[in-house]
């Protein structure tokens, strides 16, 4: 598994062990904890700090890693509620599905 920004490999920090060492908001921990995930995987661990910095990245982990939350957390982090969109486009139907049932 590994993320990259611009042509940069960045390794997994250790010390993040929770979703608040991410540094996510405080409805954002209280979303995962209610949906059940008690600790980041590896790929948001290394993702959702550089996404928070709105900064470009590639990652790449297996099939039910958390690649979704990875990208969408930081998504919900920087939405601008006041009338702007944000797009999101699925690698493919069965994970679409898999976040819209949620809601």
């Amino acid at each position: 598994m590994e993320v990259s920004k611009a042509n940069e490999t960045i390794q997994c920090k250790e010390k993040v062990t929770t979703f608040v060492d991410l540094g996510v908001s405080k409805e954002i921990i209280k979303a995962v904890s209610d949906m059940g995930f008690e600790e980041p995987t590896p790929i948001q661990k290394m993702s959702i700090p550089v996404a928070l910095q709105k900064q470009d990245i590639i990652g790449q982990a297996q099939t039910g890693t958390g690649k979704t939350a990875a990208f969408g957390i930081p998504i919900l982090e920087n939405i601008d509620i006041s009338g702007t969109a944000s797009y999101c486009a699925f690698a493919n139907k069965r994970t679409c599905y898999s976040i819209c049932r949620r809601n």
